[in-house]
């Protein structure tokens, strides 16, 4: 199994927060985006091309710093 190669990371903003994403080639040519939130949180999202994992990313980021800061909080 090979390991899916880092292409780009690039910044989303949510919450005053400035959020790493970096984004990965699968073996399968799809994208995967993984979310650095910290503390071990790194949520990955799976769709066929960076722009439309970093779309989906954009449109629940907000969610997912929520429900992290509920979780630690």
């Amino acid at each position: 199994m090979a390991y899916p190669i880092l292409i780009e990371t690039r910044h989303l903003s949510a919450m005053g927060r400035d959020v790493p994403v970096q984004l990965f080639r699968n073996e399968c040519g799809s994208v995967s985006a993984r979310c650095v939130l910290g503390a071990g949180d790194t949520p990955i999202i799976d769709g066929p091309s960076a722009d439309v994992v970093i779309q989906i990313l954009q449109e629940s980021l907000e969610a997912l710093l929520l429900t992290r800061m509920r979780r630690t909080g």
